[in-house]
C-alpha cells in the first residue's frame, strides 16, 4: 500500500505536543509514517494522509524500545488500519480501490481526531470545532499575544532547563477556536514546538508553555546500554553541548474559521559551559609478565599507565579514558576503558590499560588508538599509538638496594637515549633499584610500574622508599579562547579576536564559517612559540553562521570552539538562513594543508 496511504500519529502531551508538526523525521524516527512500518521511500505523494491518535504511554513504549521490536505481537493502530484495508479493498485497479475505501478512511479519521480532542480535554484544551454556522469576523488585530521565556532577558546557560509562555486574549465579540501555534526557527532547540490553546471566547485569554531544547528520559544516554531508572521522568533542557549563539523564534498561529493573530517573535540567546581541556601523557611497561626492558614482545603483557588532567576552565561531564585495537588479531585488551567523570580545572586522574601481544601476531608493531572523551560537552583528546615489537630484548644487569636522586630526574619507558621522558623523579626521592644497562639504572615507582633514569643523578642511599614522580604531561592541546564582537549583528561582518596558549608551543590557527576556511595564521616566526594571538574580520552570510576556531600544538593536537552568529536585516529584521548554510552546520571542519 506503501506510498498511498501515509499514517501521521498525534500525541496530546504536555512536554512534547505533537499534533500537527510539519517534520517529525528528526524527533520522531522510530515512529511509523507508512502501513510498511517505515519511512516513506518514494517521493510519490500519499493519496490518503491518515492522522491518527497515538497515545503518550504508547508512544513512551516505542521511545523505549527504540529500533527493536515489540516481544509481543498486538494488533496495533498500524495493523488494524491494513486489515480493514485488505478487507474492504476489491480486486481491481489501484486506483479504483483508493477511491472505494476513501469514505472509509475519512470516518475513521474523524474518529481518531475525537480521540485527540477528548486527549486534550484532559489536559484543560477545549478543541471543539467551531459550529456549523459559525461566520468567524475575527481579524488579526482581534487578538493581544505575550510571548516570554522564564529566564532572564530570555538568556539560558547550556544544560538547563528553558520554557516558552505564550498568552492570547481574544479582544474581538466571537469565539475563537481550535487555535494553536507552532514555533519556526533556524535553531532546533527552538524549532517545530507546538502549542494548543483550543477555543477562547471574547474578552477571555488562554497561555499555552512549552519546553525549549531536547526532551528525553532522565538517566538515559545516547548509545548507553546502562539499566534506566524505572518510571524516571522526562526532562527538557538545552544540551550542555550548546554552543553559544542568538536564535529567532517566530510563532506562527492558526485558527479554524478565523483569522489568526499575527506571527510573535522572540530572540532568545545560549551562553555556552566552560569545556575542559584534557592533557595526558603515557608510559608503556611490559610488566604482566615480560623481561622488564620496557620493550614490547611477542608473548609479553604490558600496562599502559595514563595519568590525565584536566587544564581547561570547566569541570567535566560524563566523562571516559579509552583504549582501542587498531591491530586487530595479535592483540588482546583485557582493561580497555575507564570512567572518570566529573573531573574538575587542574583535577588529575590516573588509569591503567591492560593488553597481550599474542604470539600469533604477524605485524612488527602493534596499533593502538588512546582518547579522553566527554561526551555530554563533545570534547575529546586522542592519539593513535604505533608501538614497535621487538625481537631482542635489552640484556639488563640484576641490581638491588637503594638510590635517591641528587636532582630532578628525568624518567623513561626504556633505558635508551631516544625513548621519550615520562616524568621527572623530584630530588631527594628513595628509589629501589631494579637492574642497570649502560648509563642507565631500572628503577621501581611502586606497584609494579618502573623506568629508567639516568645513574649519573643518582646516589646509594638507605631507609624507607620515597617515590615523589611527577608526570610529564606530553599531549596537551591549547588552551583556546574566542571571542565575537556579538552574536548578532546588522552587519556583513563581525570581529572575532581570540588567544591560543601552550606549555609547549602553538603551531597555527584556523576559522571556518561554516565548511569555507576564511582565516589562517601560522605561528612558525612568532617571538613567543607559546602563544598565539589573532584577530580578523569574518563575512556573515544572512541568518546563521557557524564559526570554528582550531588551534595546534601539533598535527595531533587540536582545541577547537564553535559559535554561532547571526546576521539581521539592515533594520533588525529576521534574514532566513540559506539552505546550504542549514548543511553547513554539520559540515566536520579540519585543516587540510597549508
Amino acid at each position: 500500500m506503501t506510498p498511498d496511504i501515509e499514517l501521521d500519529p498525534m500525541t496530546a502531551d504536555t512536554l512534547e505536543m505533537d499534533l500537527f508538526r510539519s517534520e517529525r523525521s528528526f524527533r520522531e524516527r522510530d515512529l511509523t509514517k507508512s502501513l510498511a512500518g517505515a519511512a516513506r521511500r518514494s517521493t510519490d505523494q500519499p493519496f490518503f494522509r491518515l492522522r491518527y491518535n497515538l497515545p503518550e504511554k504508547e508512544r513512551a513504549e516505542i521511545r523505549e524500545r527504540g529500533g527493536e521490536l515489540d516481544d509481543e505481537f498486538r494488533i496495533d493502530f498500524p495493523i488494524q488500519v491494513a486489515r480493514e484495508v485488505v478487507q474492504k479493498s476489491a480486486p481491481g485497479k489501484r486506483s479504483d480501490q483508493l477511491r472505494a475505501i476513501k469514505a472509509h478512511l475519512e470516518r475513521l479519521q474523524q474518529t481518531e481526531l475525537e480521540e485527540v480532542g477528548r486527549d486534550l480535554q484532559k489536559l484543560g484544551i477545549d478543541w471543539s470545532p467551531p459550529p456549523k454556522d459559525y461566520a468567524g469576523g475575527l481579524r488579526p488585530t482581534d487578538y493581544e499575544v505575550k510571548i516570554e521565556t522564564d529566564r532572564p532577558n530570555h538568556t539560558v546557560t547550556a544544560g538547563e532547563p528553558m520554557t516558552l509562555k505564550v498568552t492570547v486574549k481574544n479582544r474581538g465579540t466571537v469565539p475563537v477556536y481550535q487555535l494553536r501555534a507552532i514555533t519556526k526557527s533556524d535553531g532546533v532547540y527552538y524549532d517545530e514546538r507546538e502549542l494548543i490553546f483550543g477555543r477562547i471566547d471574547p474578552g477571555q485569554s488562554k497561555t499555552a508553555s512549552v519546553p525549549l531544547g531536547f526532551c528525553d528520559v532522565e538517566g538515559r544516554k545516547p548509545g548507553s546500554t546502562a539499566p534506566v531508572p524505572e518510571n524516571a521522568p522526562r526532562k527538557c533542557k538545552i544540551p550542555l553541548d550548546a554552543d553559544p549563539r542568538s536564535d529567532v523564534v517566530r510563532v506562527r498561529f492558526f485558527a479554524e474559521g478565523a483569522d489568526p493573530p499575527r506571527d510573535a517573535e522572540l530572540r532568545p540567546t545560549i551562553e555556552a559551559l566552560p569545556e575542559p581541556i584534557f592533557a595526558y601523557t603515557y608510559q608503556i611497561v611490559d610488566n604482566r609478565p615480560g623481561n622488564g626492558d620496557g620493550q614490547i614482545a611477542r608473548g609479553e603483557g604490558a600496562t599502559i599507565y595514563v595519568t590525565v588532567k584536566n587544564v581547561g576552565k570547566g569541570r567535566s561531564y560524563e566523562t571516559q579514558a579509552n583504549l582501542r585495537n587498531l591491530t586487530g588479531d595479535g592483540l588482546l585488551l583485557h582493561a580497555g576503558r575507564f570512567d572518570i567523570s566529573n573531573l574538575k580545572p587542574n583535577e588529575v586522574r590516573n588509569v591503567e590499560f591492560t593488553f597481550d601481544v599474542l604470539d600469533v601476531l604477524q605485524e612488527d608493531s602493534i596499533h593502538l588508538e588512546l582518547s579522553v572523551v566527554d561526551r555530554d560537552l563533545r570534547v575529546v583528546s586522542s592519539e593513535k599509538l604505533k608501538l614497535p615489537v621487538v625481537q631482542s630484548p635489552l640484556v639488563l644487569q640484576p641490581a638491588s638496594g637503594k638510590v635517591t636522586t641528587t636532582a630532578s630526574a628525568p624518567l623513561r619507558g626504556q633505558p635508551v637515549a631516544t625513548a621519550p621522558v615520562v616524568g621527572e623523579v623530584e630530588k631527594g626521592s628513595v628509589l629501589e633499584r631494579l637492574g642497570t644497562l649502560g648509563p642507565y639504572t631500572k628503577v621501581s615507582l611502586g606497584q609494579d610500574r618502573f623506568g629508567f633514569v639516568e645513574s649519573r643523578l643518582l646516589r646509594e642511599a638507605n631507609g624507607a622508599s620515597k617515590v615523589a614522580f611527577r608526570p610529564l604531561l606530553s599531549h596537551s592541546p591549547p588552551l583556546l579562547e574566542v571571542k565575537p564582537a556579538k552574536l548578532a549583528t546588522r552587519e556583513s561582518k563581525v570581529r572575532i579576536e581570540g588567544v591560543a596558549h601552550d606549555a609547549d608551543r602553538v603551531m597555527d590557527a584556523v576559522v571556518f564559517v561554516g565548511s569555507r576556511k576564511v582565516f589562517y595564521q601560522s605561528n612558525k616566526k612568532a617571538a613567543d612559540p607559546t602563544k598565539l594571538q589573532f584577530s580578523f574580520d569574518a563575512e556573515l552570510q544572512p541568518g546563521i553562521n557557524v564559526i570554528t576556531v582550531l588551534a595546534r600544538e601539533n598535527a595531533d593536537t587540536t582545541s577547537r570552539t564553535t559559535m554561532v552568529v547571526r546576521r539581521d536585516g539592515p533594520n533588525g529584521e529576521f534574514l532566513p538562513t540559506p539552505k546550504a548554510d542549514l548543511l553547513d552546520s554539520e559540515f566536520d571542519v579540519g585543516f587540510g594543508t597549508e
